[in-house]
């Protein structure tokens, strides 16, 4: 009789089994699947860093059709008007640098000759100019906030071009006028913030977080009078 029956004690027998195809199988579909996520995760990585060079290429795109726009002949006739500057006012004309010499009699040929034209009086700058010039601001003001605009190109390319003090006087005038319209939005509220806005430092934050506010420079306090 077995010595384990007559002690009534119960012997374990540890049975040590070796792996089989199923194992084996298990373990590779295992590791099979661990790289595939590994590799998966490269290429999501790939993926975003490519959706970001894109966006970031939008960016840029959307900024430089806004400057195109900006330099349409339209738009280019309206700012010539705003500054009051006639094209003529570029034309170099030899003519003007020759001048008599002192004393220098004139015979009656020269005498005869008719006096040279009159400049023509340049154009006015309109109030459809100013409505104009004013909205386009507006438009760029609406692309640098929701950053589908480059901040540091419309700081060069376009900020230059935000004469909101020169247009001011104008401004408030269509202010004054709509006060009782409840806009949501003042007129000439871009022109404004484009020319106080600090688009350098807009940028610079933008570099580590693409969609950071982009804030006004606080207004100067008032001079203390006398």
């Amino acid at each position: 009789m077995d010595p384990a029956l007559e002690t009534g004690k119960t012997q374990v027998v540890k049975v040590k089994k070796k792996t089989g195809t199923a194992g084996w199988s298990a373990i590779f579909a295992t590791w099979t699947a661990v790289a595939g996520a590994g590799w998966g995760g490269v290429q999501w990585l790939a993926k975003y860093d490519e959706e970001i060079k894109r966006s970031e290429d939008s960016h840029v795109v959307q900024t430089f059709a806004l400057y195109d726009s900006f330099n349409r002949d339209d738009m280019l006739r309206i700012r010539e008007r705003m500054f009051n500057l006639p094209v003529s006012a570029f034309e170099v004309r030899p003519e003007a640098t020759l001048t008599s010499e002192p004393g220098a009699e004139t015979d009656g040929a020269s005498a005869a000759e008719p006096a040279p034209a009159a400049e023509p009086e340049a154009e006015q700058f309109s109030s459809a100019d100013l409505f104009v010039y004013v909205d386009f601001f507006d438009a760029v003001q609406v692309c640098v906030e929701r950053a589908l605009c480059n901040a540091d190109l419309v700081d060069r390319l376009l900020k230059p071009y935000a004469e909101y003090d020169l247009l001011k006087e104008r401004i408030n005038v269509v202010r004054e006028g709509e006060k009782d319209n409840n806009r949501r939005h003042e007129f000439g509220e871009g022109i404004e913030w484009i020319a106080t806005v600090d688009l350098q430092a807009c940028a610079t934050a933008r570099e580590t977080e693409p969609e950071a506010a982009c804030v006004a420079s606080p207004a100067a306090p008032p001079a203390p009078t006398p």
